[in-house]
């Protein structure tokens, strides 16, 4: 993916690369101090050794052979020690010593700051180095020499180092930065522009995010980020077709409530009739239109404002269930419903939307091919379970995994799924909710959890 050159030095890559670079640095730093103390060490036990094997060589040297060893070693004087018996090589006059290195004795912390002492000092000065040589522990050595070319040698060697450091760091951040680039940064900028392209254009399935096949964090967001874009995009899509919906439904509306004033109207007739089956189907006709004028209305309020307001009373379970079985049936020897509800279960609930929501659960399960279904009820502290048990062929995996979802939770074919969506919303406005508890090939049981509460949103007993 091409990034602009401005916007590089704005970048994660660019902070990498410096962050790196600078960290690299200050860790060779910290070493250098360690390496410049052993460096210097060195440089004095080389000059220790030097002189050891000088005077190996020349066991009796001359005053021009005594010259051109000092020379050699940039000492004023040399001092040997061996079994007892010690004798010097000076010059005339001889350099007193300004400082006095016992490399017998230092330890690394002296020597980091004897040799950084070397290094910031200007001054041309004379020091006394004491130390044993590598190849004879028994001899001891004292050298005074002048440290200037020490100096120039630790100098260079610091010198070499820091260009090697730079080097290395500069090479290790350049790597790390190819790494990072393409591990990281690069996958976050390409999640990072999917993102802002599905939030310019969220509609549009060309703009789809396709995830690698990483299996590591980064691939688990984009595989989610792709989850999420494909969700979302249905979810607007629902939306859009749910507004339609509602802006048909609130058309259709208005014709719909001047049929059932019609009806209304002509059941009013037949309530006059004398016929005994007539006069047995009417009230429950009368009740039908009723509570379809009512659907109408609360169906343009929920269009205009959403949920309807739930208007609660109490009321008991039992009978509303038995009007539930009766909207269901033409005739009483009819029985598809078995109710299994204590007559003194009263609930505190809007008793128009229970409705809805039970025949909402009745139907689906008797559309769906249930031969028998059971209406139970339990009180438990504080809270009224009613469970919907049915004898069909069960819920499909696809309609299981978007139950709830309006045109995606169909639980049969040319289904809308608003069914089950009204009933959760509707209980989830009473603060409760439903629940899928069981679905096989014997049947499905949905649960609807109602919370029992009086006026003033307090607990109250029902039974």
């Amino acid at each position: 993916m091409t990034i602009p050159a401005f916007k590089f030095f704005n970048s994660l890559s660019l902070r990498v690369l410096v962050l790196t670079v600078a960290f690299v640095i200050i860790s060779e730093a910290i070493i250098l101090v360690p390496s410049i103390a052993r460096s210097y060490q060195d440089i004095l036990q080389q000059k220790i050794d030097n002189a050891y094997w000088i005077n190996n060589f020349i066991s009796k040297p001359s005053k021009g052979d005594q010259a051109d060893l000092l020379d050699a070693l940039n000492a004023y004087s040399i001092q040997f020690n061996r079994d007892g018996r010690a004798y010097t090589i000076k010059t005339t006059p001889i350099m007193q010593s300004t400082a006095d290195i016992n490399l017998m004795d230092a330890n690394l912390l002296s020597l980091a700051k004897l040799s950084l002492s070397a290094l910031w000092s200007n001054d041309s000065r004379a020091i006394r180095i004491s130390g044993i040589p590598s190849k004879d522990s028994a001899a001891v050595i004292q050298i005074i020499l002048d440290e200037t070319p020490i100096r120039r040698s630790l100098a260079d060697y610091v010198s070499r180092n820091i260009q090697l450091s730079v080097s290395v760091a500069i090479i290790t951040a350049l790597l790390v930065f190819a790494a990072l680039q393409f591990y990281m940064v690069g996958p976050l900028q390409r999640i990072s522009a999917a993102m802002t392209a599905f939030r310019i254009d969220p509609e549009n399935p060309s703009k789809s995010f396709h995830p690698s096949r990483r299996m590591d964090e980064i691939g688990t967001t984009e595989r989610e980020l792709s989850h999420m874009q494909n969700g979302l995009r249905m979810a607007l899509r629902q939306k859009a077709r749910l507004a339609a919906l509602g802006a048909a439904v609130t058309k259709i509306n208005h014709d719909l409530r001047n049929i059932l004033s019609t009806a209304q109207l002509v059941s009013d007739r037949l309530a006059n009739i004398d016929d005994p089956n007539v006069q047995k189907l009417t009230p429950r006709l009368l009740a039908a239109i009723d509570r379809a004028n009512n659907l109408c209305e609360s169906t343009l309020d929920y269009a205009k404002e959403g949920l309807p307001q739930i208007k609660r009373s109490h009321f008991s379970l039992a009978a509303l269930a038995r009007e539930v079985a009766q909207s269901q049936t033409i005739s009483d020897d009819v029985r598809i419903l078995d109710i299994q509800i204590p007559e003194s279960l009263q609930i505190h609930a809007d008793r128009d939307e229970m409705f809805r929501v039970l025949i909402n659960l009745v139907r689906n399960a008797i559309q769906a091919g249930a031969q028998h279904i059971t209406i139970t009820s339990e009180y438990k502290q504080g809270m009224t379970f009613i469970r919907i048990a049915d004898d069909g062929p069960g819920l499909k995996p696809t309609a299981r995994e978007r139950l709830f979802q309006p045109f995606a939770g169909s639980t049969r074919k040319g289904g809308t799924g608003l069914g089950l969506t009204i009933a959760r919303d509707l209980m989830r406005a009473h603060d409760g909710d439903i629940l899928l508890l069981e679905t096989s090939d014997h049947g499905t049981v949905f649960q609807l959890s109602l919370p029992d509460v009086n006026a003033n949103g307090e607990p109250s007993a029902s039974v």
